[in-house]
């Protein structure tokens, strides 16, 4: 388990990196790797809920500063970034041992 609790007085405020959705939209994502999508929209803040189905962790944008000002709950799960990772590793050793083979 990955235990979050960052605020203002606790964290760096962090740039806002949004990735693109399959439904043509975009979701937060946090210099840890860890994706969220739109839960609801303020003048001055826009509220995300983690991507992953059963977790709590939420993201608050300062969107005035475009900036990532709280991260709050739990991540249940890795980060997106790790599990691309280990794609990309099992996909270098499986070309690796084509190679070999030829």
């Amino acid at each position: 388990l990955i235990h979050f609790y960052k605020s203002l007085d606790k964290m760096q405020p962090q740039t806002v990196t949004y990735i693109p959705t399959k439904q043509e939209g975009k979701n937060l994502r946090d210099e840890d790797g860890f994706t969220y999508k739109l839960n609801k929209k303020r003048s001055k803040k826009i509220y995300f809920s983690c991507t992953k189905l059963g977790c709590n962790a939420k993201a608050t944008v300062d969107a005035v500063k475009n900036l990532i000002i709280n991260i709050t709950g739990e991540h249940l799960h890795d980060t997106d970034i790790m599990k691309e990772k280990i794609n990309q590793m099992q996909k270098e050793v499986i070309d690796n041992a084509a190679d070999q083979n030829i």
